[in-house]
């Protein structure tokens, strides 16, 4: 009786065990979020923002920065599931529907600063300062 718990817990110690070997292992993936750089071009998979959508927001960048059209970069323009209805950009106080949200994702660039603009699948963009990445990006920068 003895011999067989004994075995059993050497059994149910050993499936609970970390099979990477403990806290020094690295785990590349799981524990960074990984951004690509640009989603222009360079993943065929990736569906861009409607090209109205980012004219539209490059307009509004030109307006702010004082800057033409060509001095205002595409970083990123992208469609995107957001976490929920927040965008990924909650404001205080405020309650947001716990659902996958369709939507886009547009970052452009000028004069060094940079714009963070979402959407639902509504084309409503508005500013995000601070916000998370979506659902289902992986974003390194």
């Amino acid at each position: 009786m003895r011999t067989t718990t004994m075995i059993m817990t050497v059994f149910a110690l050993t499936a609970c065990a970390d099979p990477g070997g403990g806290p020094d292992d690295e785990s590349p993936a799981e524990d960074r979020q990984v951004y690509p750089s640009t989603t222009l071009d360079t993943d065929p998979s990736i569906v861009s923002a409607p090209e109205h959508f980012v004219a539209a927001l490059v307009s509004e960048v030109t307006a702010l920065e004082g800057v033409e059209e060509d001095q205002v970069t595409v970083v990123r323009a992208q469609q995107v599931m957001w976490s929920d209805a927040s965008l990924g950009c909650p404001g205080g106080g405020v309650s947001y529907i716990q659902v996958l949200t369709p939507g886009y994702w547009v970052v452009l660039e000028a004069e060094g600063n940079e714009y963070d603009f979402r959407s639902a699948d509504d084309g409503e963009f508005r500013r995000c300062d601070g916000g998370v990445p979506p659902h289902d990006v992986i974003v390194d920068r």
